[in-house]
Formats: structure tokens, sequence, C-alpha cells
């Protein structure tokens, strides 16, 4: 085999990790949208890699003069800066194995991100002009074009391909920002290919840039949508910069500037009516407010990343280690906007995380990528002045996805048309060549290539074959632990898992702990002897999990709920354990109301009810916005036996305009208001419940009691106080603890 088959098959072979978004095995994987794309994507590069390195090694016996042309390259050399810094963040950060590793449900440890790292000098190599890059940008966007349109079937369908009914779209990402972040690449480099290329590439990226802008309103995605905008603006200064020449072009693009500046200003001021909300793309942009929602939490995320760099400013907390900035340095006020907003992994902008994780050092690198990448785009357009097109389109890209990222943070399949994007630009910015240039074809040995291709099996096998039969191993257990109820299988897949010697053991632990607390009570109902075996099993889990991740809280949390369950099941004397968890919780998370919520289940939990009550009526005094917290104390009252006092609790929340939004909070009010008879209430609850949840079971139980009782669903929280059964004056002076 010559040279040159060799570099077409590789070429051919690299393309396969195009495919890499459209992977989802959600029957066989844990994390179905995420593990199966990382594993593909490892294999693939692993496999190009070793091909191109045969490939370099042959070439340079031929002797090519344009082999080694420009290795060392600016973007080159910052790549391999930044990628330095993360190795040694990692090295010595606070969490090695989740640095290099990650876990299953993002795979983006520094093992995964090195392999896009090869995929940027592989493909740099591989294809070098513009008419060869042209052919594997095309199949990515074509493999775009299918994603968008899974997307636009889940858009019609909401329970199709997996979407599980979500409002917004996954497509084959399995998150809506991952989508939105896609579909500015196909809108902005299709659109690049649509204006630059002639015959039916142009119709196809034209098609392609199209279905990315249906792609980003599908997504719902605001952090996308302001990238866009930016695109745009920089696509429009691009040509007026170009074409400032031109009279009737410059007062054209005014006009357009005016019109845009009016239009936009009467949204904004009419931003709260139904008619400007209801408008795609704009209604989203104009609503976003930095004092609510999900905006309110990613500036107090950012802040907490700021807290972690002033504390390890060189190196920062070692990549993937944000989690444990933000428990550090929580913010109490996060939980005034629902539980799932207290436990993030990263800050929601990848410049802050890379701040925290990589210190100062990561984060100049971080930005110089972006800078040296402009600037590379600049010296190429003012080496071939013909290249405006490709200087302003690029140029919008990359501004459009830093805007993107800046309120979410990198997947799988971003950093693949980030890295893809960098090679490109990379490439071009060193003199092109042709292939025609290469001169001196050389035979390649077939013991060679056997050679590669057993060297790279072995790297897949070890690395990814291991992980994927774990994986499946973990989901099996799963399925047969919590769906079917076969604990002694679920357990023989769980032994399985450990055979495989996943680097995500950790997480399969973790799974195994938190499955049979689930599980060990009904366990113990069948088979007393049988549940002190898991329960043994367990805790041997969940000590392994934090042995290896000493600082996580949630781990100390769910081994705090084991060691209950053995006070309780088994009369066990883990009293001195519980404390020794619960001290070194609040060592590492001292602001963390979770805790305290923890301790309050764990009195009850042994009968210490008063205590519980106690304890939970502090923390609803100190925190009187949370709903975590008059949802605990009324849990425990309930617990307790001690109805009367459950609804006065519900009821002040109210009135205080507390907000409930979790579906188990909202199941309890529901059931509390139906058991003392207040239906027109429990009907507002379990409507709901039914807006948040989607469940045709929860409607049906609405309907069914608004049948009965032949009273009308309350629509909103004003008919709801317009038609409840007592006042705040029933309850007011209401002694809670008397």
């Amino acid at each position: 085999m010559s040279t040159a088959i060799l570099r077409k098959i590789t070429r051919a072979v690299f393309c396969l990790a195009f495919l890499t978004p459209l992977l989802v095995f959600p029957a066989h994987l844990v994390f179905p949208f995420i593990v199966s794309k990382a594993l593909f994507f490892r294999s693939i590069i692993v496999l190009v890699g070793i091909l191109t390195l045969v490939l370099w090694l042959y070439e340079r016996k031929a002797k090519s003069n344009q082999v080694g042309v420009n290795f060392f390259t600016p973007l080159s050399v910052v790549l391999l800066v930044y990628f330095l810094v993360l190795f040694l963040s990692s090295i010595f950060g606070v969490d090695r194995h989740s640095s290099f590793w990650n876990t299953q449900e993002r795979m983006v440890g520094l093992f995964t991100v090195a392999h896009y790292f090869i995929l940027f000098f592989v493909s740099r190599y591989l294809f070098r002009s513009w008419q060869e890059w042209i052919k594997p940008l095309m199949v990515f966007l074509s493999v775009g074009i299918l994603v968008a349109l899974v997307g636009i079937v889940q858009k019609v369908s909401p329970q199709a391909f997996f979407n599980m009914g979500a409002p917004r779209v996954l497509s084959t990402l399995g998150n809506p920002i991952y989508l939105g972040g896609f579909a500015l690449f196909m809108i902005f480099i299709g659109g690049l290919i649509f204006i630059k290329e002639k015959g039916w590439w142009r119709w196809l990226s034209l098609s392609a840039s199209v279905l990315g802008l249906v792609s980003l309103y599908n997504s719902d995605t605001r952090g996308s949508y302001l990238g866009l905008i930016f695109g745009a603006v920089c696509v429009a200064i691009g040509y007026i910069f170009f074409l400032r020449g031109n009279k009737k072009v410059r007062n054209l693009f005014f006009i357009l500037s005016l019109v845009f500046i009016c239009l936009g200003s009467f949204a904004f001021v009419f931003r709260q009516t139904n008619c400007v909300r209801s408008i795609p793309l704009i209604g989203s942009i104009v609503n976003i407010s930095p004092f609510e929602g999900s905006a309110k939490t990613r500036l107090m995320a950012w802040q907490i990343a700021i807290q972690g760099f002033w504390d390890k400013p060189l190196l920062g907390w070692g990549m993937n280690n944000y989690r444990y900035v933000f428990d550090k340095f929580f913010n109490t006020e996060f939980l005034n906007y629902s539980f799932q907003e207290t436990w993030f992994d990263n800050a929601h902008n990848v410049f802050f995380n890379v701040l925290a994780e990589a210190g100062i050092l990561g984060a100049l690198c971080y930005l110089g990528i972006f800078g040296v990448s402009g600037w590379m785009l600049y010296q190429i357009w003012r080496r071939y002045p013909d290249q405006k097109i490709l200087f302003i389109g690029s140029s919008a890209f990359l501004l459009a996805h830093f805007i993107h990222i800046s309120f979410v943070f990198e997947d799988l399949t971003s950093y693949l048309y980030l890295f893809l994007f960098l090679s490109l630009v990379d490439a071009l910015w060193r003199e092109p060549v042709t292939p025609q240039s290469f001169s001196g074809m050389k035979k390649v040995s077939a013991s060679a290539l056997i050679l590669a291709l057993v060297f790279s099996g072995l790297i897949i096998f070890a690395t990814n074959v291991n992980v994927v039969m774990a994986n499946n191993q973990d989901y099996n257990m799963r399925g047969f632990m919590l769906v079917v109820g076969n604990y002694d299988v679920g357990l023989s897949h769980y032994q399985e898992a450990q055979k495989w010697y996943s680097p995500h053991q950790d997480d399969i632990d973790w799974d195994f702990a938190a499955l049979t607390l689930d599980v060990l009570p009904n366990l113990y109902a069948k088979d007393q002897n049988k549940a002190r075996v898991f329960y043994d099993l367990a805790e041997k889990a969940i000590i392994d999990y934090a042995a290896m991740h000493p600082l996580d809280v949630r781990a100390r949390l769910v081994y705090i709920d084991i060691l209950r369950g053995g006070i309780v099941l088994f009369d066990l004397d883990n009293y001195k354990k519980v404390e020794e968890q619960f001290s070194e919780a609040e060592k590492l998370a001292p602001n963390r109301q979770q805790i305290g919520y923890s301790r309050i289940t764990y009195l009850g939990g042994t009968g210490k009810m008063l205590e519980a009550i106690k304890l939970a009526q502090t923390m609803v005094d100190k925190y009187p916005q949370v709903a975590e917290g008059y949802y605990t104390l009324a849990k425990v009252y309930s617990y307790a036996r001690l109805w009367p006092y459950v609804l006065p609790v519900i009821d002040k929340a109210l009135h205080l305009q507390v907000s409930f939004f979790d579906p188990t909070h909202l199941e309890f009010i529901a059931q509390a208001y139906e058991s003392e008879g207040r239906f027109h209430d429990a009907l507002f609850w379990w409507n709901e419940l039914y807006k948040v949840t989607k469940d045709p079971a929860i409607a049906a139980k609405r309907d069914e009691l608004s049948g009965l009782t032949a009273l009308p669903i309350s629509k909103n929280i004003e008919e709801f106080f317009k038609y409840r059964t007592t006042t705040f004056d029933d309850f007011k002076n209401f002694d809670l603890l008397k």
C-alpha cells in the first residue's frame, strides 16, 4: 500500500469521528447520550492517530519537503501550553481522579480532552488546503442536518427519540444547550461555505445553515441566541468594513441598523407582553434578567468561581473540580430557586470555570486560544485579500461560540467542532499545500499496518471497551434493582462490573450504594439476612467512593443515610460514625443547608422527633424563603403523626410567597390538602404537579377529584387564594412547637 492510499484511508476513518453526535444507546448504557459518544470518538481518534503516525513516518522517509512544514504555529503552541497547564493543574489539584476521568455523566476528563488535542494535530496534517478541508466540513455539516431533523421530529412529537416530552429539544445530543451550540456551528460555517463555494456544496451547506437556525430555535438556549446576535453583528461589521467605499451598501446597513435598534428597543420596553414573549428568539432574549431564575444562579456560580480562583490562583483546583469550589463557597441563596440549583459541577461559563480549575495560567491560555485564532484569521486575510469571506465567517463563528460558552460549558460535541475549527484555521494560516505537492511516495509495509492496528486495538480495549462493558453492567444493575426488583441479579451485575476495572468504578460504586439505600426497606421486609449483606456491600461501596473523592459532600450525606439505615434496621451502633460524617461535611461545605436537612432526616429517622422538629423550625426561621425548609418541617410533623401541624406550615409558606417547584414538594402538598378535605386547594396543587411532570396519571388523579367534588381547578395562584378554605388569620398565632 502506498502512502497516498494510506492517506485516503486515514482521512476516511477520521471522518467517522463526525458520527459522534448521532450515537445514542439508551437500552444498554447509563448516560447513553454521553458514554456512547465519548467511547466511540476516543476509539476513532486512537486508530486515526496511530495511522497518521505511520503515515508521517513513511512520508518522512520519502523526504517530502512538506511533511514537517511549520509544525510549531502560534495556535499549536498556545494549545500545547494550555494542555500542559491542564495536566499540571490535574496533577496538583484536589481530586486527581476526577480531573483525569471525570464522571460518566460528562466524560470530559483530561484523558478524553487529550483526544481532541490529538484531533487538532491529526486533522491539520491530513487536510491542508481549503480544497481538502471542504470535504470533512461537509461531512460534519451533513451529520448536523441529521441531528437537526431529529430535533424537528421531537418538536412535533415530544416523546420521539427519547426526548421524554421535554419542551426543549434534545435531539441526539442529550441537552438543549449542546444542540444550541452545534446550531451556531452549522449556521456560520454553513453560511461561509454557501457564499464561498459553487456547485452542490453550497446548497447542502445552505440547508445546514437554515436547519441550524431551526435547531437554535428548538433548543431555546438563550446563550446561543446571544451568540447568534453577536455573530450576526460581526458579519455586518465585516461587510461594512470591506464595502465601506460603496455608498449604497453603507446607507443600506445604516438603515438596517436603525431598524434593528428601533425594533430591539420596542421589544425591550414591551418585553413583558404576551405579544413580545411569543416572538421566537427575541422574546427569550429581551426577557433575560440577571436578577432572577437561572440567570441569577449563574451569576452566583461565577462569583463562586472567582472566590475559588483567589483561593488557588496559580493552577487552580484541578480540572473538573469546580464542584468542590461550589461546596466550599456555597451561597445559601441558591436554595431559594430550587433544590436542583444547588449542585453545580461547573460554573456555566467556560472562562470562569477554567479560572477556578486551572488558575490564572489556564485562563490566560484559554483566552489566548481565541485571541490567537482571531489574529491568525486576520493574517490569512492580509496575506490573501480574496479570503475576506473566510475571515468574516470564521471570525463570526469564533465570537458566537465564545458568547455561547459564556453561559454554558463545553461538551463532547462542542469540543469536536471547536477543535476541528481551530485545526482549519491553523492549517490555512500555514502556507497552503495541495496533495500534488507531495513527491516520492513510498510503499507502506503490511507488517507496519498490522502492528499499528494491533496496537490500536489494545489501547481501545484497555481504555474504552472495558469502560463500555462495565457501564453496561451498571445499566443492568440499575434495571434489575430498581425496576425489576430482582436484587440478586442486580448484585451479580455489580460484581461483574468490578471485574472490568473501569476508571469509572467510582460512579458504579455510587450507583450501587444509592440504589441499595432506595431498596433496602423492601429487601429487609423480605429477607433480613440478605438485606444485611446488601447493607454491608453498600457501606463498603460508599466508603470506597469517599476515599477516592474525599471532598465530595454528597458522599458524606449518602453515607449518613446508609448508616441511619443500619441503626434503624439492624440496631447497629453507628452514632459516632454519623457525627463524624456530619462534622466532615460541615467542614467541606459550611454554608450548605442540605446538611441541616440531612440531620433533620437522621434525627427523625432514629426516633428523635422533638429534636428534628426544633431543628426544622430553626431552618425555617433562618431561611424563610426556602421551600425545602417548610416541606421538611411539614414532613417531620407528618411522620410524627401530628396532622394538625402540617397544613399551617404549608399555609404560612404560601402567605410568605414561597414558591414550590419540586415535584416531591408538590405531591406532598396536594396529598396534605386532600387528606384534610380541602379539595379545592388540593386540586390546584395536583394541577401544578401535572404542569411540572406532564404525567397522565397525575392528570387523571386531578380530574377524578374534580369530578367527585364538583369543584373547578384553579388556574393560577390568585384563584387558589380566592377559593382557599382558610386564611392566614386562622393560624398566624399558632405555636408550632407547643
